[in-house]
């Protein structure tokens, strides 16, 4: 979906992941892509907010809101799921939506070759994010069937790593024999 999160390590190593909103008037908390917090203070009203998502203080609560206020209640708005998959992160605000590996289903197998490299998978860069006004055929076409564009379209990312898909940057040779793989699963996702 569109709506943004904040994602935070715990203490405990484990992951949680919140609606970035303040819960007092609706500001966004977190206006970069990375970075690290012990906590998140809106710079509306100054309302602060702990890694785990607590509320935690509130300027001028007393004399505002008296003993009134419910601190419990007005926490940051939890994503209901968060699980990882080979270090990717992702989230879903229902609860009864499906686990992840289920919902992924025989895709995990698919995606497994792409996850395990040898030197492991390295940002490059910072997070891009493009919303297009587009057919959604030709991006799709492109997933699942147009091999032609990749030498060109990716090759800095192709010249990142040293993978049997390296040589096809710039279009300098085919893909070797039997290195696509194309796949749906029963959710409607696939991946080509």
């Amino acid at each position: 979906g569109i709506d943004e999160v904040i994602v935070s390590r715990q203490n405990d190593g484990s992951i949680r992941a919140f609606l970035n909103v303040c819960r007092h008037r609706g500001k966004t908390l977190v206006s970069v892509e990375a970075g690290n917090a012990k906590g998140f203070v809106c710079s509306y009203h100054g309302w602060g907010f702990g890694s785990n998502g607590e509320l935690q203080s509130v300027p001028f609560e007393k004399d505002l809101y008296g003993e009134s206020l419910n601190k419990k209640c007005l926490g940051l708005k939890e994503v209901a799921r968060v699980e990882s998959f080979h270090g990717f992160i992702y989230g879903c605000f229902d609860q009864e939506a499906p686990p992840l590996m289920d919902y992924l289903g025989d895709a995990a197998w698919y995606l497994e070759p792409m996850f395990k490299h040898s030197g492991g998978l390295e940002l490059v860069g910072p997070p891009g994010k493009v919303v297009i006004k587009a057919n959604w055929k030709a991006p799709a076409e492109n997933f699942v069937g147009d091999a032609y564009h990749v030498g060109w379209t990716h090759a800095s990312s192709l010249r990142s790593g040293e993978s049997i898909f390296s040589s096809l940057a710039g279009n300098a040779a085919l893909p070797p024999e039997g290195a696509g793989l194309q796949m749906t699963s029963k959710y409607g996702s696939g991946m080509g």
